[in-house]
């Protein structure tokens, strides 16, 4: 670690050479067999406390607030932001760096963020990073006539949201964060266990839009892009929470015909083709609106 770290307003924390120290909750003299037996204890105390704490985390989200990112559960930022507040853990103003960089597919860009994340007068520089290749921003699948299957593809730079790279940095900041100050870090048996079996990965989103979770599942090569891109696109009108997200889509997909009404879809796999063509310019007008009101704003949403 470099002996300056620089957070926001130009703040410059002087750190001497060797004058950091391990915070431990256990330490005691060793020097004894009374010593050894009492540190013993502490950490079994701590280790029950630890788990309560981890246990309560869970049990302050729901299914909308994770994903299974790889196979792996990954806290999105409702989650994490109700986990921080809870604790009353804050952050610095974030520095974000963005980075163009190439390889064997193309060119993509990379965000990498920098604050120092606070809890009980304690503070540690995290960092958090994303990039283009990110599964959920910078992915499409297509149709491989060939294979006959859906193949993975990396989106040009010009297809994807720097917005989405910024936050998912930001979460990742977050959650790093999370981990450093609360000990919390999670496996998917851990999570469906502490939530009492109703946050597993069947029931939460998925970054693989292979599988149609994240990206909107079809057969039909014509339109599999135009779903995908909708779905994520009303996914991220609701916060990334997938029930709302299924809300809005029948809301946007109810219509009538001679004086009846019928309702809308909530997967976008059940919208036909023809709806699809309207419903494609009536999203991209409603998401244009929201990044417009988060580039006003100045921030990350």
């Amino acid at each position: 670690m470099s002996e300056k770290t620089e957070i926001q307003n130009s703040e410059v924390v002087e750190v001497p050479a060797g004058s950091i120290k391990q915070y431990s909750p256990t330490n005691v003299d060793l020097a004894s067999a009374e010593g050894v037996e009492l540190q013993a204890k502490r950490i079994e105390k701590y280790m029950e406390v630890q788990g309560r704490i981890r246990r309560a985390c869970v049990k302050m989200t729901n299914k909308h607030d994770w994903m299974d990112q790889g196979g792996k559960p990954y806290l999105l930022w409702q989650g994490a932001s109700k986990i921080a507040a809870a604790f009353g853990i804050s952050y610095d103003t974030p520095r974000f760096t963005q980075k163009i960089e190439s390889d064997e597919d193309g060119q993509f860009v990379g965000f990498e963020v920098e604050t120092l994340v606070r809890y009980q007068g304690r503070s540690v520089p995290e960092i958090g990073t994303a990039s283009s290749r990110d599964d959920l921003f910078g992915v499409r699948w297509v149709w491989d006539e060939k294979k006959k299957e859906k193949v993975k593809i990396y989106l040009p730079l010009s297809e994807v949201d720097l917005n989405d790279i910024k936050k998912k940095a930001l979460t990742n900041l977050l959650n790093r964060g999370l981990k450093s100050l609360l000990g919390i870090s999670y496996s998917w048996e851990e999570v469906k266990e502490a939530s009492g079996g109703t946050i597993i990965p069947e029931n939460c989103a998925s970054a693989n839009y292979s599988k149609g979770t994240a990206g909107g599942k079809t057969n039909d090569p014509a339109t599999a892009d135009t779903r995908s891109k909708v779905w994520k696109q009303i996914m991220e009108l609701a916060d990334g929470e997938q029930t709302v997200a299924e809300a809005k889509l029948r809301e946007y997909t109810v219509w009538s015909k001679d004086g009846k009404n019928f309702p809308g879809k909530s997967k976008i796999a059940d919208v036909s083709d023809a709806m699809l063509k309207h419903l494609e310019p009536k999203v991209q007008t409603d998401y244009d609106k929201f990044i417009a009101g988060i580039n006003a704003a100045g921030k990350v949403a």
